[in-house]
């Protein structure tokens, strides 16, 4: 058997499809960090399995989970033994399929990101008056941004918060020089 996915030959003691599912479900929730030691145990109860068994399991599970969600999913067949019984791994493709866009979904949101642009507001304002001059006409910009913050979870909400701040002239021109920098790199990617 392939040595990343022997430890799935334990799911045969699973009951039932949606067993299999449950299971693959609770593995890739868990999919960082050393397996927990809660699923261990209740894999080692639920399939009569040894601790060494369920814990070669989850990383057996984790394996063919992650070259699902990051790589590319046809591959998935090639990963069994050509002994590895063909009903279990009809099965697991069926269940890796059914959860392959959720995971994905996951995968993407659990990944670092920054916050995204959703609006850009801005107007020009011409201060008139100061603590040390009663009267003044300096021009500047009010800019308010709202951006999205990077969701934490595919069930929580996205945060979205309001950035305001001011511009003068003299930084203005800079920003936007500076943003024409950009567009030319980017124009020069494509």
């Amino acid at each position: 058997m392939a040595e990343e996915t022997v430890g799935l030959i334990h799911l045969r003691k699973a009951s039932s499809k949606k067993m299999v599912d449950r299971i693959l479900s609770e593995v890739f929730k868990t999919r960082y960090g050393d397996p927990p030691i809660i699923l261990v145990q209740s894999l080692q109860q639920a399939l009569s399995i040894s601790i060494p068994e369920s814990v070669q399991l989850v990383n057996s599970a984790r394996f063919i989970e992650s070259v699902a969600v990051y790589e590319n999913s046809p591959r998935l067949a090639s990963l069994f033994a050509s002994d590895f019984p063909e009903e279990l791994r009809d099965l697991l493709l069926e269940v890796i399929n059914s959860h392959l866009k959720e995971w994905r979904n996951s995968a993407l949101i659990s990944q670092p990101s920054l916050p995204r642009l959703k609006k850009l507001d801005w107007r020009v304002d011409v201060k008139r008056a100061s603590e040390s001059m009663s009267f003044m006409s300096v021009p500047t910009v009010l800019v308010q941004l709202k951006v999205e913050e990077p969701k934490k979870s595919l069930f929580v909400e996205s945060n979205e918060r309001t950035i305001n701040f001011e511009m003068n002239k003299q930084l203005l021109e800079t920003m936007v020089e500076g943003l024409g920098k950009i567009k030319a790199q980017l124009s020069a990617l494509k």
